[in-house]
């Protein structure tokens, strides 16, 4: 995946979580991961090009996966798997993440960061910003999902800027089809890909969960008209609730 920095919050942020995402969000646009359990933190970035960053005793600190159960990390930054990142680029991150939530941040060091991971463009700041306001007009894009893997199952919840109500799909057969049947599903529904950035979003998530590495460029319109002949021919519509994870997860298992 391209460079990005992925904050870690719960679903209802806490004081410092909320700060986090604010500082970072000077300087990146950046994913956010409210799936917060170590375990599940190993599975999901191990194998990636990665280091987080967490405090220990009030001070930032870097590591890899491992210490995870020890330091619940704040943020992680990844890079592609196949990426050669020098040692000196990560020690440079370390020091912007420090700076960055210093007194004084060093406008120098800062600069330099952008040399090794750029600063998207203000028109692509997709990630959350888990504020109490946020919960009543959530002003940007978050992903989050849930998996049974005994009935093999996922549901994928997207909360998109300015809606009262997530979108969420159900992805069955999980473990054939990945999240591959997520990117177009959505278009089920007539308020979703009437702006622009609602596929933007989906080009930055196809991205984030390593997707191109698996199957190549998202190429969300061939997709699209691949899903439509499929109905088309007698295949089911994708499942897509106005409705967060739990409230499917009610309505499918309870």
């Amino acid at each position: 995946m391209a460079p990005f920095f992925t904050l870690f919050c719960n679903r209802k942020a806490t004081k410092d979580q909320t700060e986090n995402v604010r500082t970072l969000e000077k300087y990146y646009s950046v994913f956010i991961d409210s799936e917060l359990h170590p375990d599940t933190i190993k599975t999901k970035y191990g194998t990636s090009n990665h280091k987080f960053f967490g405090k220990v005793m009030g001070d930032w600190v870097m590591y890899d996966y491992k210490s995870v159960d020890t330091v619940p990390p704040a943020c992680v930054l990844t890079f592609d798997v196949d990426s050669k990142v020098k040692q000196e680029d990560w020690d440079t991150a370390y020091e912007f993440i420090k700076t960055i939530f210093s007194d004084n941040p060093d406008q120098l060091l800062i600069d330099k960061m952008y040399n090794i991971v750029s600063k998207a463009p203000i028109a692509e700041k997709l990630s959350v910003l888990p504020t109490k306001e946020a919960v009543k007009q959530n002003n940007e894009y978050m992903f989050s999902h849930w998996i049974d893997t005994e009935k093999d199952v996922c549901i994928c919840q997207i909360d998109k800027p300015f809606t009262d109500r997530p979108y969420t799909c159900v992805i069955e057969n999980f473990s054939q089809v990945d999240f591959v049947p997520m990117f177009t599903a959505f278009y089920i529904c007539s308020s979703w890909g009437v702006a622009a950035q609602d596929s933007i979003f989906l080009v930055h998530l196809w991205k984030h969960l390593d997707m191109k590495e698996k199957y190549g460029v998202i190429d969300l319109e061939r997709r699209l008209k691949d899903v439509i002949k499929a109905c088309e021919n007698g295949a089911p519509e994708p499942r897509v609730y106005r409705n967060n994870i739990e409230g499917v997860k009610n309505l499918l298992f309870k």
